[in-house]
């Protein structure tokens, strides 16, 4: 049974932990549906840009390479794909997303954490 999604930004939005809040629930809240939305909210484009992206990167033997809000993983894998030799990881606020992208992960050279880039370690 699907519950309904009840956040109201307005609830949230005036504070930074508030805003993050609204955004670990949310993004946990479409996890499941999160590449089907992004793949209709782009009109279908998402996986045309996410390819251009990593054919311009420059050539790099062994890079170490973070995608911030890394999602389910589409763009990490794609990294992996053009790195076969680098480090990547995949970094998500939200434990849902990185629940999802875990079990697709073919590629020895990736890792996702769950994680806010926002934060500095002290």
């Amino acid at each position: 049974m699907r519950r309904n999604f009840t956040l109201k930004m307005r609830d949230y939005i005036h504070r930074p932990e508030g805003k993050r809040e609204y955004n670990r629930e949310m993004f946990g809240e479409i996890a499941p549906r999160y590449d089907f939305i992004t793949h209709v909210l782009s009109f279908g484009r998402d996986k045309a840009w996410k390819d251009e992206l990593v054919r311009k990167l420059p050539e790099i033997e062994k890079p170490n390479c973070l995608d911030l809000a890394s999602g389910t993983g589409d763009l990490t894998f794609r990294l992996a794909q053009r790195y076969h030799d680098g480090h990547i990881i995949g970094l998500d606020l939200t434990d849902a997303m990185v629940a999802l992208a875990r079990p697709r992960n073919s590629f020895s050279n990736v890792e996702f954490v769950i994680g806010d880039m926002n934060q500095t370690e002290t």
